[in-house]
């Protein structure tokens, strides 16, 4: 079954257990609130416009974005990789946080007043969702200060760079839940879909799990719920890490479901983890593996494809080349060959 068929079905389902439990409850008396936690990036900003448009915006307190900056009324992504690191790390980062959203201005230049789609620039003004920023620190006073005014029975950590500790963790009381880009208990930590390709793994995918313990207790929390996906030889690594992202929207939507009928509390632990090596910034050996078994860091056709699936743009070659110019670790690196650049 496709991504794509499991998403509405479970849209299906939310939606018929919202109408039964508004009849028994009486009107809208009461609606599980959300606060979502994110960076700005292609997969965060997927995942909240996915929840947006499936669980409707009632539900959603608000959203927290981790290393984002707000200047003229835009966000911008802020890529947090010194020049010191390595070119292939560069490039990820930049690719995921800044080059696709230059990509989706430059497709549509008009797309935050123009299009229904939710991105984070118009979240507020379009769908009455504000955003508040945690610069990675969620326990910051004023960052809890502003959790515990807006009293969500629960926080979903989906791609959040920053690391939950007592003070914020005690606030939701439905719990914590985290998505992990692995199948755990293998790879904890960071880069994971880059570790399941390396490690010729047929099939990765995400994690839904609970967060019981505060840092620095990484990434072991009794799991939810995990959806295998098989890896696609010679697709880049941001594609899979896209589909990654798409494939954990209906766990998500499945989560929440079970959250509100009762049938999931953080009190029920049906996949304790076993310990597993913890994993780190990607070291040069490592993307040197990478590129021997024919996985680019990312190209054209597979950028251009995640366009069209995210948010229904068609990007062409020359648009794609125009960007780049704003990127010299992208365009000298993708064209020498680290990542060859396809059009």
């Amino acid at each position: 079954m496709s991504v794509a068929i499991c998403i509405d079905k479970e849209r299906q389902i939310y939606l018929l257990h919202h109408r039964a439990y508004k009849a028994h409850y009486g009107g809208d008396q009461y609606l599980m609130k959300i606060s979502i936690f994110t960076q700005y990036s292609l997969y965060g900003q997927f995942l909240v416009a996915e929840l947006v448009r499936l669980l409707g915006t009632e539900c959603i307190d608000r959203v927290y974005l981790s290393e984002a900056l707000l200047e003229d009324g835009h966000y911008h992504g802020v890529c947090q990789v010194a020049d010191r690191m390595l070119p292939e790390y560069r490039i990820l980062k930049n690719t995921e946080r800044k080059l696709i959203f230059d990509l989706i201005r430059a497709c549509e230049p008009n797309i935050n007043a123009t299009s229904p789609y939710p991105f984070f620039d118009s979240l507020y003004e379009n769908y009455g969702i504000p955003i508040a920023l945690t610069r990675r620190k969620p326990d910051a006073p004023e960052v809890v200060a502003q959790m515990a005014a807006d009293a969500s029975d629960v926080f979903l950590s989906l791609r959040y760079s920053g690391l939950f500790r007592e003070p914020s963790m005690a606030i939701p009381h439905l719990g914590l839940i985290n998505l992990h880009s692995s199948l755990l208990p293998r790879f904890r930590g960071l880069e994971n879909v880059l570790q399941a390709l390396i490690h010729q793994d047929t099939s990765y995918g995400p994690t839904l799990h609970w967060i019981l313990n505060p840092f620095p207790n990484l990434d072991n929390g009794p799991v939810i719920c995990q959806q295998p996906i098989p890896t696609e030889p010679g697709k880049s690594l941001v594609w899979h890490m896209f589909q990654l992202y798409r494939a954990s929207v209906p766990l998500i939507l499945k989560a929440v479901q079970d959250l509100e009928s009762g049938m999931l509390t953080k009190d029920i632990a049906p996949q304790p983890q076993e310990a597993f090596k913890t994993t780190s910034i990607p070291t040069a050996d490592e993307f040197a593996r990478l590129s021997a078994l024919g996985y680019p860091l990312v190209t054209y056709q597979d950028v251009a494809h995640i366009m069209e699936q995210a948010f229904h743009l068609s990007l062409t070659p020359a648009i794609w080349e125009s960007c780049l110019e704003r990127y010299p670790v992208l365009k000298t690196n993708l064209i020498s060959g680290i990542s060859p650049l396809l059009v």
